[in-house]
Parts: C-alpha cells; structure tokens; sequence
C-alpha cells in the first residue's frame, strides 16, 4: 500500500513538473504564413493593427507596399518613379525615405483618406524614419552631422531632438520617449530624449558598442557587442536597471519589442533566424527554424513579420505566437447576416469617441501644464491606451469589420470614464 501511494505520489510530482515546464516553456509558434509572393524582392515589413508594410522592387525601383491581415488583400502605397524605403506605420498613418527629390525626404500615407504627404522638405537628407502617434522621428543630416529630428503631424511643427555635433542613428520612440544611438563617447551608446520635458538622458554607459535601440512602454532593448559577439540586452526606464536579454556565442541583432515580447535576428543555427524572448518568465524561444536567411523582425501582439530567402528571393512571412495576445477583438471580418447592421452604431461610436477625446485631451494638457499630480494618475498611460483603441476602431472600420470597430470604440469610451473618474477620485 505504501509502495503504491509513493509511486502515486511520484506520478503527481512528474504531471506537476512536466505542467511547470510547459509554462515556462510555453512560448511557441501557433503558424507561419506567406503574406508577398512576388518573384521581385519584398524587404523591411512593419506592422502595426492588420496591417504588414514593406519595401518592394517588383516595379524596376523600390515602393512601398501593404498587406491586410483581416483581408488578405494586397496594395501598392507609393508610385513615384523614385525609391521609397524603410517603411514604418503606426494606426493608419504609413511613413518612408524617399528619393523623389534629388535628396531623401520623409514622406507618409493617410490609409484612410488614402493620400500621399510630404513631411520633410530640408534639402540634405532625411533618413530612417519611426512613429508613434502623432509623431515621427527620423536621422537627419541638415548640420553636417547626423542628427535626430521629429515632426508633429497633427500641429506639421518640425523640432530638433538632438544637438549634438557627433552623429545619432537609428530612432525609436514610444508616446513620449525617443530613443536612438550615439556615437558622442567615442563609441556607440543608447540615449533617451523625453519630448514633454524636452530633457535628454543616457541610457548605456557600457564603453563597448550598443546599436539601433527599440522602445515600448518603459523597455528599450538594442544589441550590444561587450562580449565579443553581438547580444541582446534592454533596460527598464522605471526601475532604470539594465539586463541582458541572450548569452548565446552567436550573434544576435536589431530587436523588436511589442507588450511582453522581444524578437530579433538569431545566427546560433548558421543561418540567421528569428527568435523571441518572453519578458515576464525570462524564457527564449525559436520563431523561425529552417535554414534561409531571415532578416528585419517586426512584431505587434502575438503576430511576428520578418523577410526571409526560402522562396529564393526575399519574401515577406508571418508568424503568429501563443503568447502575447492583445485583448481580443474578431481576427476575421464578421458575418456579413452580423456585420453590417453594426455599421451605423460603430460609426455613431467612433464620431462620439472622437468627440469626447478632444475633451479629455484639453483637461488633461491643463493638468499637465500646471504640474498637477493627476496628469501621470489618470491621463499619461490611459490616454496612450485610448488612442491606441481608436486607431484600431478606425482600421476595423475602414476594412469593413464593423463589429470589431464597435467592440474597439466600447473599449476606448471604457478607458475614457475611467479618466473622468480619476479627475474625480
């Protein structure tokens, strides 16, 4: 009797340890899929929402390009005749370096209203753009020297970030953090530029290099060479404690970060991979596992995109995880039967929202400009959130997901009572 309820006993433990280690380890790929199929080349996708951009030279130069995960549908972003690269995207607001004008300039694409927009006309060139809101940073070299620059889209008011007479590379910026590269200590370092209190910050001290930095919430990761091969390593702005992400020999370079999810190029296998990191267990885990080359990841919730040389030339794929999934709106456009009486109501919704952000907006840049504790309790976070909310409640809206706008804009006009209580608390 004892034998037996000791080898019970021993089962239980084994279940236990094999259900631990499933948690800890649970992080995997749920599906890959194919999203260009171009024999041209498609490079450096970016995603944001349903919708995956990239640089594509199926055309004889370089243009811009767009996939809609929801639909699956194709289009063409820019036409210019010139080359247009580096995409980024944030809601519905697409941006890139372009060559139309003998220079290179940032330009951008209003996927609603579907136009075209100049964002710099400087005559030196602007180069490797990045959003977040209603602002875009970018690598300028209008000084004679790289400098980062930003632009408002909402006020079209240019402003200096950096001033520096070395050169800054490589921005990324989250709400009101920008950060970037800089070669000011003689080698390469991350700094931090806070856009409300117009104040910069070093982030790496290490006398080794620490290249192309990227943001979100309170994380900055980047790849770093202090160990004789390039590493992954980030940095928590709140805590302000650095922490290294990979220890593997091998390389490992230009991260991507969305919520609780890291994502880089991996060369452990010989070729290079993708693989990811998951911040709340410290555990790592393959994305990609064969042996093309993969390149440039991008990541927005629990869907991965990254260029890779499997089909010969270089293609755009997916990925999509078991973790990291954002708060669930319908990932398929509804039943038409379902779908379209919810037209009118999202839209009535979304006018609303509109309406009461501006509201919402203007009490909070009060509170800000009189320093009132109540600007970071009830308005720096939650606003990010709302807007963020909104921009998906457009994008549904425009693709004609009208439950999923509708559920969206619900859950914007939560977090905006939500605001107007903690005016109140």
């Amino acid at each position: 009797m004892k034998e037996k309820k000791e080898m019970k006993r021993m089962t239980v433990m084994c279940i236990l340890a094999i259900v631990m280690t499933a948690s800890v380890y649970a992080a995997s790929v749920l599906l890959e899929f194919q999203i260009t199929t171009d024999t041209n080349d498609q490079i450096s996708p970016a995603i944001h929402g349903n919708i995956v951009v990239w640089k594509d030279s199926r055309n004889g130069d370089a243009d811009i390009y767009g996939y809609d995960l929801l639909t699956g549908e194709e289009f063409q972003i820019t036409t210019d005749t010139s080359d247009q690269i580096n995409p980024a995207i944030y809601g519905n607001i697409v941006v890139w370096q372009d060559y139309r004008n003998g220079n290179t300039d940032i330009y951008g694409y209003d996927l609603l209203t579907e136009t075209e927009f100049q964002i710099t006309t400087d005559t030196n060139d602007q180069t490797t753009p990045a959003i977040h809101g209603n602002i875009v940073v970018w690598e300028d070299e209008r000084n004679g020297h790289m400098d980062i620059y930003g632009c408002d889209l909402l006020t079209e008011t240019e402003f200096p970030i950096t001033t520096d007479t070395n050169d800054q590379y490589c921005p990324d910026l989250y709400r009101n953090i920008v950060v970037w590269h800089d070669d000011r200590n003689g080698n390469t370092d991350i700094y931090g530029y806070n856009l409300l209190t117009e104040t910069e910050f070093p982030i790496t001290t290490d006398t080794n290099n620490q290249y192309c930095p990227a943001i979100y919430s309170n994380i900055v990761v980047w790849y770093d060479d202090r160990n004789g091969n390039d590493d992954i390593y980030g940095y928590n702005l709140l805590t302000e404690t650095e922490f290294q992400i990979t220890t593997d020999v091998s390389d490992q370079c230009t991260p991507a970060i969305f919520g609780n999810v890291v994502v880089w190029v991996d060369k452990r296998v010989g070729s290079a991979g993708i693989y990811g990191y998951v911040l709340s267990t410290s555990t790592e885990f393959p994305i990609t596992s064969d042996a093309d080359e993969d390149s440039t990841p991008d990541i927005y919730c629990n869907i991965v995109v990254w260029d890779t040389t499997k089909d010969q030339n270089w293609n755009i794929y997916g990925a999509k995880l078991d973790v990291n999934i954002c708060r669930g709106a319908p990932s398929t456009p509804g039943n038409p039967d379902t779908n379209d009486p919810i037209r009118p109501l999202a839209s009535h919704r979304i006018s609303q929202l509109r309406s009461s952000l501006e509201n919402i907006l203007e009490s909070c840049e009060n509170l800000r400009n009189q320093n009132d504790p109540l600007y970071n309790k009830c308005c720096e976070i939650n606003l990010d959130r709302v807007n963020e909310f909104l921009l998906l409640a457009e994008q549904f809206y425009a693709s004609g997901n009208y439950i999923a706008a509708n559920y969206w804009a619900l859950e914007a006009m939560k977090l905006l009572e939500e605001i107007q209580e903690c005016f109140g608390a």
